[in-house]
């Protein structure tokens, strides 16, 4: 299986209890299905995943530092899958930053409209934060020992998915 776990050190501990206090039922999407597995608000939960034919876990959890600011500790653990092969670790890590990037604007700039997703990954800085984002998850893949013309080739593929480009 592939276990993937990141650190995230936040100003604001309201963002993050407010996603953790979010209710917790099962939830459908258009291209995956979570299932709530267990919800300790507002502090914890964890859900199973399933996209593409794939099942993989979720855990996160907050806790408060001695300066106020939120810690999200997030774990995305998977089997070995030949969509891991194709897209490598961005596939998931891209979607939880951009994801995690939404809502954060959304809940510190509550006044504002929600982003427009569609034109973000076409616009710019949308394909900017996208690409970036994806050598970035490039880099972690070679450190982890991928071979740096796989993780290269993989990182192309989820820039692609995520802009739409066709490769």
């Amino acid at each position: 299986y592939t276990k993937m776990e990141g650190l995230f050190l936040l100003k604001n501990i309201d963002l993050f209890v407010f996603l953790l206090s979010l209710q917790c039922p099962e939830i459908h999407q258009h291209y995956f299905h979570i299932e709530v597995n267990a919800c300790q608000r507002p502090s914890y939960f964890e859900v199973t995943w399933e996209f593409g034919g794939d099942v993989s876990w979720v855990e996160a959890g907050i806790s408060e530092d001695h300066a106020g600011h939120a810690r999200l500790t997030l774990t995305h653990t998977a089997y070995h899958s030949q969509h891991w092969d194709e897209f490598g670790p961005g596939a998931a890590g891209v979607g939880w930053e951009m994801g995690l990037m939404g809502l954060s604007i959304h809940v510190t700039q509550p006044e504002e409209p929600l982003l427009d997703e569609a034109g973000f990954t076409v616009s710019p800085e949308g394909r900017a934060y996208i690409a970036g984002s994806s050598r970035g998850w490039e880099k972690a893949a070679v450190a982890a020992g991928t071979d740096p013309i796989a993780a290269r080739a993989a990182a192309r593929r989820t820039t692609a998915f995520y802009t739409g480009d066709s490769g």
